[in-house]
């Protein structure tokens, strides 16, 4: 053999010895490229009646619930996996009386993996589980819903990243998402966009918050009466328990939280080490926070600004019942309602009254981007409010509901959903012309959806959990996603969160999760869009 064959035979080992690890990481089963559910009718069903028994506690278990109850009372019907994968556990009794088990590992392409887990199931002649080790399909009939002894037929569903070989607890005695276990439904459409083209990022949360959260790198969360800042790859960083539940959460860019609890205290918090904290009139209304001064609004209307140590600033006289607060750039606006009228104020940063009007119904309003002023519609009367003038825009042939919602891009253009019996969402001109009118495809949460726009695609996110994108120019349907929004019992309106910057649009239905999304790949780049977008 010569010298070139011992080179050959040499590259050729290093080679083996280089690839061998890397081909032996790919899993035998594939990767995991969708997610689907594992029962036909978890939409209509589910989602539908609001129903959510994950963490759930049941005195009859004595725990919380690790999983996700499906179909119920649908003997018999058929149970997919949810992606393809390796069976690690099958046993038709599984869980004795209560029926079969299947377990299934899931490879994902971030080399993460996960178990999905299907309880009170049962084999027919024409369907068998699937034997431990066998590669299945996304889609393959895995079992079919039995009855149980203890409840009606159902499917008992997890996700969860340990325990491969057995069918698990079904109950346990803390918070299931920090032992491991995942929300099925919210993971299913989690992967759903992570597998998706639009999406950036996500940070998903061990509880729900109650306000929307506040940041980017690092963020901070409120739960409650706790409050916990975490980076963005969910390292917690620090956490304080306060003495009442948080109704005012805002964050520095120096990484310092505001925060405000019903207990009608402001705190100052470096670090998870408190450098202020004061007491302020009662109140319902969030915080605004204008530079590093804290302006807040008492029940009785009173406008009270502080510094960050507390020292008091600046406070307005009592005029009436605070209904709205709110602040473009750096003037403040005021509603109250007195006599069975609204006022409207609009203050300086030091507390200067710069414009006042009265109002015979209440406003309703919405800043203008990159401009000191707010877009008013009261009854059908569109106007434009900012310091020191008020200008008569439109009459309009419509009146707001109860809960409408309201959103401007920089040109002018404001977007509204009316909350009227036939569910209009409409885009006006600057003028106040109609520019196009649509009925908003409502969900069964009867709550407005979010609104936000970036000049060229108008975006709402609604109760149910529903993403849309509208072409801002003729209002039609350029795409839709759903997230999970969680159930009836741990549904959480005022967490949500949609943001749109520049190409990121920034998601969170409430629940667990929050998205960054590309708002171009979400609103699947019509030309059109692309030539008009306002950044």
């Amino acid at each position: 053999m010569n010298r070139y064959s011992h080179l050959v035979i040499l590259c050729i080992w290093c080679l083996g010895v280089t690839l061998s690890p890397v081909t032996a990481q790919i899993p035998v089963c594939g990767i995991v490229d969708d997610l689907q559910y594992p029962v036909d009718t978890v939409e209509s069903q589910t989602f539908a009646r609001g129903f959510d028994d994950f963490g759930l506690f049941r005195a009859r278990f004595n725990g919380l619930h690790v999983g996700f109850d499906l179909a119920f009372r649908q003997y018999g019907a058929s149970v997919y996996a949810i992606a393809r994968g390796r069976v690690t556990y099958s046993d038709v009794e599984g869980w004795d009386t209560e029926g079969g088990v299947v377990v299934i590992e899931h490879t994902f392409p971030n080399g993460e993996i996960y178990y999905s887990v299907y309880g009170h199931m049962m084999e027919s002649d024409q369907v068998v589980f699937p034997a431990v080790d066998r590669c299945v399909e996304q889609g393959e009939v895995i079992g079919l819903i039995t009855d149980p002894s203890l409840s009606a037929p159902h499917l008992h569903y997890e996700i969860r990243d340990f325990l491969p070989d057995r069918g698990g607890p079904g109950y346990t005695n803390s918070n299931p998402l920090a032992q491991g276990w995942s929300h099925p439904l919210e993971f299913t459409h989690r992967w759903q966009l992570r597998l998706s083209p639009m999406w950036i990022a996500d940070l998903t949360l061990q509880v729900a918050p109650t306000l929307p959260p506040q940041g980017r790198d690092p963020i901070a969360i409120a739960t409650g009466s706790a409050v916990e800042v975490i980076r963005s790859d969910n390292t917690p960083l620090w956490r304080i328990d306060t003495s009442a539940a948080v109704i005012g959460l805002a964050m520095l860019a120096d990484g310092r939280v505001i925060v405000q609890s019903l207990n009608n205290q402001i705190s100052v918090v470096n670090a998870g080490r408190y450098e202020a904290a004061w007491r302020i009139a009662d109140t319902v209304h969030p915080l605004i926070l204008i530079g590093e001064t804290v302006i807040v609004m008492s029940l009785d209307g009173t406008i009270t600004a502080y510094r960050l140590d507390g020292t008091l600033l600046w406070s307005t006289p009592n005029v009436g019942r605070g209904v709205a607060l709110s602040h473009s750039h750096e003037a403040i606006l005021r509603v109250v309602e007195t006599g069975g009228n609204y006022l409207w104020q609009v203050f300086s940063i030091t507390g200067e009254v710069l414009h006042e009007a009265q109002f015979l119904t209440r406003p309703w309003i919405a800043p203008v981007p990159n401009d000191p002023g707010w877009w008013v519609i009261e009854g059908n009367s569109l106007s434009y409010a900012a310091p020191g003038i008020q200008i008569a825009i439109a009459d309009l042939p419509f009146r707001l509901g109860e809960q409408p919602s309201l959103t401007l891009d920089a040109a002018g253009n404001s977007y509204l959903y009316l909350d009227d019996p036939a569910q209009t969402l409409l885009a006006l001109d600057g003028a106040g012309q109609v520019r196009w009118q649509i009925r908003y495809p409502l969900g069964i949460v009867a709550a407005e959806p979010l609104l936000a726009t970036d000049g060229c695609v108008l975006y709402a996110l609604d109760g149910d959990g529903h993403l849309r994108a509208f072409a801002a120019g003729d209002g039609r349907l350029l795409n839709e996603a759903l997230i999970y929004a969680g159930g009836d019992r741990n549904r959480m309106l005022s967490a949500r969160v949609l943001r749109v910057e520049g190409d990121q649009l920034t998601v969170s239905t409430g629940f667990l999760s929050v998205f960054t999304l590309s708002a171009s790949a979400f609103a699947q780049n019509p030309a059109d869009c692309l030539i008009g977008r306002i950044n």
